[in-house]
């Protein structure tokens, strides 16, 4: 997301009184979705149910499928849908904030079962909730972690429900609270991802400073050290993946220098690191940078 689409959602979450915590990590999130190639529909700021096309190119069997959401909703005396569909030509299908009134997350094909999971839902808070769907079985990952599974599975597409279950005659399963963010992906997303997904949530920056790893809204030698610390092995923002692609390598080093003179009166960051690491990470950035320009 650039700079000019973070404002502009920012100016709109503000007027919906979506708190400016949420707004920064919202904005984290989505890069990192955005970076994803299997990244199908995605929407921010869902304050009221709606009605939505998230795109019709799915199959759960082949490739697996992927709904994640970042919510904030109570729990609420009757079962509510944080997405789905019946009636629409597509699956007709659900998946639950609440199943029922078990306060746990669950999936349902209607007209033909409710699947209630062992997870509980986290209940007026912010929390990242992903639905990792294969031929006959879904993941259940609450903020980036697995927290159990049900025996079942579906690809959801088309016209949907996010806040809902939608139906022609008359929606239903109303879900009360904020989806913050929904993302459908064509792929079963790993655990790696999902786990950088939810960090990048939680691992609040200001979204305009590119290269800002600590969150100090500038671009440092301590952005710098951290991901050298981390190079090779990180991949969360909080170790110096200022790129959102699940790891620390040579172009968030890159990333780093580039926005480095901005905030250090013009200075290199090569001019910053002693020799000889300064030599041989000017030539490790200007490798970067090639790779990032083609």
């Amino acid at each position: 997301m650039n700079h000019f689409s973070s404002m502009k959602y920012l100016v709109g979450a503000l007027a919906l009184g979506v708190s400016s915590s949420a707004n920064a990590g919202i904005f984290s999130w989505s890069t990192a979705v955005d970076a994803d190639p299997t990244t199908g529909f995605q929407k921010l700021f869902v304050v009221a149910p709606i009605v939505t096309d998230i795109g019709s190119s799915y199959d759960h069997a082949t490739n697996g499928m992927t709904y994640e959401f970042v919510v904030n909703a109570p729990d609420g005396p009757t079962s509510s849908a944080l997405m789905g569909a019946r009636g629409t030509g597509s699956t007709s299908a659900g998946i639950k904030w609440e199943q029922g009134s078990s306060s746990m997350l669950g999936i349902t094909t209607f007209g033909v079962a409710d699947f209630t999971s062992t997870v509980p839902l986290v209940a007026d808070t912010d929390v990242v909730v992903a639905f990792v769907m294969t031929s006959g079985n879904t993941d259940i990952f609450v903020n980036g972690a697995l927290a159990g599974n049900i025996a079942e599975g579906f690809t959801l597409s088309g016209e949907v429900g996010i806040g809902q279950a939608y139906d022609p005659t008359g929606n239903f399963d109303l879900l009360t609270g904020t989806i913050l963010g929904v993302a459908v992906y064509d792929s079963a997303l790993s655990d790696t991802t999902l786990a950088a997904h939810s960090n990048q949530f939680f691992n609040v920056v200001d979204p305009n400073v590119d290269g800002d790893v600590d969150g100090d809204f500038d671009v440092d030698l301590d952005d710098y050290n951290i991901l050298k610390a981390n190079f090779g092995t990180g991949s969360s923002l909080a170790e110096g993946d200022v790129d959102y692609d699940g790891d620390v390598d040579l172009a968030d080093y890159a990333l780093i220098a580039e926005q480095y003179p901005f905030f250090n009166g013009g200075a290199s960051l090569a001019s910053a690191i002693p020799e000889p690491t300064s030599m041989l990470l000017m030539g490790l950035g200007c490798v970067a940078m090639l790779k990032r320009s083609k």
